[in-house]
């Protein structure tokens, strides 16, 4: 017997923790991103004018899919005439590989449940962050564009990523571009020729997880103040929700808060991930004072050799093309935005909205930037 429920209240998304997270074992899309800690982590935090819109779906009992959604306001300023459907912990703090969760063996059910579920809503759907290889996401955008409704799809973002499968250090940094590689080595042999301790270390304990934060955000947000400004660290519900989030995925064993100190001094810090033997690269500070040792590069890699070290399968730099990241990846994956409207007029009128506001940002995007 199928049974399906509509969680619109934050103490019924409370009362999912535990079958949330045990369907994600079951599920080939399991990733950070989809953890009930992160996302309810992310409603605590940026709830604001939006509502929950969970869709569970049990057969005899058994979890076997949630949609983890929300309704967004209308927003003219953005031009968004509409109420839409989104997916939990879309934007703000940059979550990436978003979709239906579906336990496996149960895939085809579970879908043709939530896709009527949301069908009946008859609200647009707004999808950004996704896999467009996840057959989970085929199956929601084939089946509802079958049933009429219309679509516009764009291109949201890429994640350069690092297969560390059969590698260990010396065989990844043999498969780099001979003039990476040469410096790799060179900037490091110069680190440990030039001072007497260097350590790379993990935070274990809750003060170290505060201090190496705090100068994490003090040295990205001093790195961006002549760069135009952070667009990740900058607001202080930001700074809160990763606050929270460590504090979690500490006690989870998820975190990896690296802080890097020569002599005692620290210089650099690195915020990661390892999740199901996947390392996830979050963010970076270090002390421009220490710039001329390509300090960056160097917690980068020390980074990389951790990964290697504990047995990860991969190491993500998660979304955004910038050019160091690519001196270390060897794959990516495309990540898509998809808007999906219901057949009737009034969603056509958003979706002519939709393309306008599309159009605008990419004739902002197109605007040379000052040189930096």
């Amino acid at each position: 017997m199928i049974t399906i429920e509509k969680i619109q209240d934050t103490s019924g998304f409370l009362a999912l923790r535990q079958e949330w997270t045990n369907l994600l074992e079951y599920c080939d899309d399991d990733c950070l991103f989809l953890s009930w800690d992160w996302m309810f982590t992310w409603w605590r935090r940026f709830s604001t004018h939006r509502q929950l819109c969970i869709i569970t779906v049990r057969k005899a009992g058994l979890l076997i899919a949630v949609a983890p959604m929300v309704t967004k306001p209308t927003a003219l300023i953005r031009l968004q005439p509409f109420k839409a459907i989104e997916f939990l912990a879309s934007g703000d703090v940059g979550s990436d590989y978003l979709t239906l969760i579906l336990r496996k063996g149960f895939e085809l059910e579970a879908a043709h449940e939530l896709i009527q579920a949301l069908k009946e809503k008859g609200m647009i759907l707004d999808l950004s962050n996704f896999n467009p290889l996840s057959e989970t996401m085929k199956r929601l955008t084939g089946q509802l564009q079958g049933s009429g409704w219309r679509s516009t799809k764009s291109k949201s973002t890429v994640c350069p990523f690092i297969n560390l499968r059969s590698h260990d250090w010396e065989s990844f940094i043999s498969s780099r571009g001979k003039s990476h590689r040469a410096n790799t080595r060179k900037r490091l042999r110069r680190l440990n020729d030039c001072h007497n301790e260097i350590t790379f270390k993990a935070a274990a304990t809750d003060s170290e997880r505060r201090r190496t934060m705090q100068l994490l955000v003090h040295w990205h947000l001093a790195r961006w103040k002549e760069r135009g400004g952070s667009t990740a660290l900058h607001r202080k519900e930001l700074v809160q929700f990763h606050d929270d989030f460590t504090d979690i995925a500490m006690a989870k064993g998820w975190l990896r808060l690296f802080l890097l100190s020569l002599d005692d001094q620290p210089v650099a810090a690195i915020y990661c991930f390892n999740y199901r033997k996947k390392y996830y690269f979050y963010q970076m500070g270090y002390d421009e004072q220490h710039s001329h040792l390509s300090i960056g590069l160097v917690a980068t890699a020390l980074a990389i050799q951790s990964a290697l070290q504990e047995g990860a399968v991969e190491y993500d730099f998660l979304h955004g093309d910038e050019q160091y990241k690519y001196l270390w990846a060897n794959e990516e994956r495309e990540l898509i935005r998809q808007d999906l409207f219901p057949p009737s007029l009034t969603e056509y009128l958003y979706q002519l909205s939709m393309q306008v506001r599309d159009e605008l940002k990419g004739i902002v995007r197109s605007r040379p930037h000052a040189p930096l």
